[in-house]
């Protein structure tokens, strides 16, 4: 089979991001719920004993945008990990942090792992969040 031809190709590229970015559009500006977890949480909780329990912010410096989120939809972070380089290390080694030479960070990391765990092995009370619609979520974080 011959290779399209550069003009081919690149009709093709056209109409895939064409038609990605209708897509695209049509789910920003659309009425669904943004946060599928939320939305799919509370539609488990009809039949299911499952609830929310809080964010965990993961791989992030900071929360500040979480915390605006969290504000609006009624949760709460309940555990942060730092962007740190231990984090990918161990995702690349496949390996798990409390397989790792124990180190200041790794200890750090390992720290609040358990202490997430052990506050979910307690219990928390659930939360009752309101899904947010794309477009909402955009203007709450300030995008355009």
């Amino acid at each position: 089979m011959q290779a399209p031809s550069y003009l081919a190709r690149r009709q093709q590229v056209t109409t895939y991001f064409d038609q990605t970015a209708a897509h695209a559009w049509q789910a920003l500006t659309s009425d669904a719920p943004v946060n599928r977890i939320v939305a799919a949480i509370k539609a488990k909780s009809k039949n299911y004993d499952v609830r929310l329990g809080g964010v965990i912010a993961n791989r992030s410096k900071d929360t500040d945008q979480i915390d605006k989120y969290n504000a609006v939809v009624g949760l709460q972070t309940m555990g942060h990990f730092q962007d740190l380089d231990v984090i990918r290390r161990s995702r690349l080694q496949k390996s798990t942090l409390f397989e790792l030479e124990p180190t200041p960070e790794v200890l750090g990391v390992q720290a609040e792992y358990l202490r997430v765990a052990e506050t979910l092995w307690r219990g928390v009370e659930p939360m009752e969040a309101s899904p947010m619609r794309d477009r909402d979520i955009f203007e709450l974080l300030g995008f355009d």
